[in-house]
């Protein structure tokens, strides 16, 4: 069975460690598509707590992520989830009734070892861009 979106969109932004990049995501989603039916989430695989640097670089664009609870992709049950973004790893498994997307983020890692804010805010906007693209998806079948 191919994948078909149901009424109300479950998503799920999927990072290594949930520190940023999908907590990032989920903010911008949140964000551009807050008035449609979707719920969105983010989690890692090994979760640990938001990055100082990121929660800044999203407040920076009035985007509040400084409440996002540590998640860990253990404890969602995957398959209730009708789109699944992994960030920076490898597409997730999940059924062929599910739309995977695997978004490579190559510049994350280094910086994150440098000071932030300049790589951190390239890294918002590809991010940004992305979510713009999944908005044909997130707004079809008169959702919008």
């Amino acid at each position: 069975q191919a994948f078909r979106p149901a009424t109300k969109i479950n998503l799920l932004f999927v990072c290594r460690t949930h520190a940023a990049l999908a907590p990032m995501a989920a903010g911008l989603c949140r964000a551009a598509y807050g008035h449609l039916d979707i719920c969105v989430e983010s989690a890692g695989l090994t979760p640990d707590a938001v990055d100082p640097r990121a929660i800044a670089i999203m407040a920076e664009i009035d985007i509040d992520i400084s409440h996002t609870s540590s998640a860990s992709l253990r404890d969602l049950k995957l398959e209730t989830f009708e789109i699944v973004v992994s960030l920076g790893i490898h597409k997730l498994g999940v059924s062929s009734s599910q739309m995977a997307l695997a978004w490579d983020v190559p510049e994350f890692e280094s910086a994150m070892d440098r000071p932030a804010s300049p790589a951190l805010r390239m890294i918002r906007a590809g991010l940004a861009t992305r979510i713009r693209t999944l908005g044909a998806i997130l707004t079809s079948a008169g959702r919008a």
